[in-house]
């Protein structure tokens, strides 16, 4: 059971060969979305200019959050989870997308639905990942 990270969705709907490739060998009632990684993504489509392929994206976006819903494959952020993300904020967590950062909020709450739903996040490694060990990840992109 997988849980997309934001970045993965959005890289699946951007047609990223090694991400389709992954989403493709896993049945699709394995794969989890965060509605806050589907909160995210909706904004990011809905400010992309239709020139750059703003209506495609939005029919991707539709078509992989009908099947989430078709199979039950939506979580979201409860109070269990709530609790988790608290825990996380303890953490120095540092991400790496063209240079290192700190963890935002809205990332660590998708990373806390991992935790607590035991699903195996999908992202690229982040120097974060070694901080967690109980946060199981799978790279798509190898």
């Amino acid at each position: 059971m997988y849980l997309f990270s934001t970045q993965t969705l959005m890289d699946l709907l951007c047609g990223m060969p090694e991400v389709k490739e992954f989403a493709d060998n896993v049945p699709s009632n394995a794969v989890y979305l965060s509605v806050v990684s589907l909160g995210i993504v909706d904004e990011a489509i809905r400010e992309t200019p239709a020139k750059d392929g703003r209506d495609q994206l939005d029919r991707l976006f539709r078509r992989v959050l009908s099947m989430a819903r078709t199979h039950s494959t939506v979580e979201v952020f409860g109070e269990s989870t709530a609790s988790i993300w608290a825990k996380l904020g303890s953490h120095d967590l540092i991400v790496d997308d063209d240079g290192e950062r700190a963890m935002s909020d809205v990332e660590r709450m998708v990373v806390a639905t991992a935790l607590d739903r035991k699903l195996v996040l999908v992202e690229q490694v982040q120097p974060y990942h070694r901080m967690l060990p109980e946060l199981k990840v799978v790279d798509p992109h190898g």
